[in-house]
């Protein structure tokens, strides 16, 4: 996990952000990425046909959810867990496998530029490649190795490693949230947030009206309740060390 975390990106959670980038009707998109700026760029190119740029804004900061957001685990209920642990051993070992699980089958689905970078096979794009899968490239951090994979530069390595010993670490590193007493509210919460987060996140709506609503629907569904709850547990735990 990189310093920054590795949230998706808002394309990700709003789907019309790739399609107005796409159409050329958008000029900016901000995004939350733990990848250095030209890899972020890089994937955004190749899923939306625009050649684009990235910028890092603001500082690598490390927390206990940008930690765990994508662990990898096996489940209690695998059949065969040891075949499992083996596969994940060797997506972060073997780059032949990752890059076929991240682009496809290299050039049908996808060429390495002499500078080292990935784009799809001449009149083809991530829509039209034959690998399903293409998609993964504006989040192929998500599986494996990044640092093993094609399109990885030596720069972007350094990038990496140097914004992971650099990165603010959170005074509440090592907390972790039990939700299990404010469980209905939680619930109702997220329910608010996937019907109001999205569209304002990639600007499909009037801040000016919705957002005040979005506010008012969150403290109807009991955030306050959940925020008192939290910061009860965060003193706590506080107060142990």
């Amino acid at each position: 996990t990189t310093a920054a975390g590795r949230p998706r990106s808002s394309a990700a959670r709003c789907p019309r952000t790739g399609e107005i980038l796409s159409a050329g009707n958008a000029f900016a998109n901000i995004t939350l990425q733990g990848s250095a700026p030209d890899l972020v760029a890089g994937g955004f190119t190749l899923q939306t046909g625009q050649h684009l740029r990235s910028r890092y804004l603001g500082s690598a900061y490390l927390s206990s959810g940008s930690v765990n957001t994508n662990a990898w685990c096996v489940s209690s209920t695998c059949e065969k867990p040891e075949a499992a642990l083996k596969f994940l051993n060797l997506i972060y070992g073997d780059s032949e496998v990752i890059n076929l699980i991240v682009y496809g089958i290299e050039g049908r689905d996808y060429v390495v530029n002499a500078d080292g970078t990935v784009q799809a096979p001449e009149g083809l794009d991530s829509a039209s490649v034959p690998y399903p899968g293409y998609y993964i490239l504006t989040g192929s951090w998500s599986m494996g190795d990044m640092f093993r994979q094609a399109g990885t530069t030596e720069e972007q390595v350094r990038w990496n490693i140097d914004h992971n010993r650099n990165a603010d670490i959170s005074p509440a590193m090592g907390f972790c949230f039990d939700s299990s007493r404010v469980r209905k509210e939680y619930t109702t919460v997220n329910s608010v947030i996937r019907q109001y987060y999205a569209a304002l996140d990639c600007g499909a709506v009037d801040p000016e009206t919705e957002l005040p609503r979005f506010i008012a629907a969150l403290k109807d569904a009991g955030i306050d309740a959940i925020i008192a709850e939290k910061q009860a547990q965060l003193d706590a735990w506080l107060a142990s060390r």
